[in-house]
């Protein structure tokens, strides 16, 4: 997935109990469900595998210059 500049994006997913968020290229994400009630998030991937996120507090797509990846 990527902007009019065509700048990659990634998806920041933060769970609960861990400091450092997932982060899942939004390229690789065919299809992605969201359940608040469960605190979770499944991903399916364009390659058909799945990832699955439990204890999700909050998750949000943000553009690969706005991630720092020395945290």
């Amino acid at each position: 997935m990527a902007n009019e500049n065509n700048k990659p994006y990634f998806l920041l997913v933060f769970q609960e109990n861990d400091p450092m968020p997932s982060i899942v290229s939004a390229d690789v994400i065919a299809e992605m469900y969201p359940c608040a009630d469960k605190k979770k998030v499944d991903i399916t991937t364009t390659e058909g595998d799945y990832m699955g996120f439990e204890n999700v507090e909050s998750f949000k797509m943000v553009p690969a210059e706005e991630i720092d990846f020395k945290m």
